[in-house]
């Protein structure tokens, strides 16, 4: 005989919540550890926490990691937000990856039957103290010339692409990161 059991679903409860000037939702399931999330694009806190932890203890971890939650929280609402931006994948425009600007150029060739897209410095990253950073590039620069350095992207289309296609190429690329 088979026997199946019903899943409690993974989320229990959800709740906004605001502590030592930092505002969050705090979702408890049913997990072990407690984690913190900051999540773009507006740099919202999200607090995942065991079902039977005490708020007491939810508390005292934010307040002990208050200076980092506002330090990347701050970094999503001070940077430019492409999703606003109105792209038209056309060669001058400015993408972002990882927060750092890259100068489109498209390039259209009959040859070509697919598109292709280029990354220059491709950047290079690193968990350090608890964050993903970027650290160089492929081309052996430092971060601080990486930095000085406005990046290109070349997308290499078919002729006649539509914006269409040039944008499920750059998207297919951010899917990457």
């Amino acid at each position: 005989m088979i026997q199946t059991t019903k899943k409690m679903p993974k989320k229990i409860s959800s709740e906004s919540r605001s502590f030592s000037g930092i505002d969050y939702t705090l979702e408890r399931k049913r997990i072990t550890r407690l984690h913190i999330y900051v999540k773009p694009p507006e740099g919202e806190v999200l607090v995942t926490a065991p079902l039977r932890m005490p708020l007491c203890e939810i508390e005292g971890f934010i307040r002990d990691r208050a200076d980092w939650i506002r330090k990347h929280a701050e970094r999503f609402r001070n940077r430019p937000d492409q999703a606003k931006m109105s792209l038209e994948y056309k060669t001058g425009e400015t993408l972002y990856f990882w927060g750092r600007p890259y100068e489109l150029t498209v390039v259209e060739s009959a040859g070509r039957k697919k598109g292709k897209l280029t990354i220059d410095p491709y950047p290079v990253f690193r968990v350090f103290d608890h964050d993903l950073e970027a650290y160089g590039t492929a081309r052996h620069i430092d971060l601080k010339q990486a930095e000085a350095i406005k990046g290109t992207v070349i997308l290499e289309m078919p002729l006649g692409s539509t914006f269409e296609q040039r944008e499920s190429i750059v998207r297919k690329k951010y899917k990457e990161f």
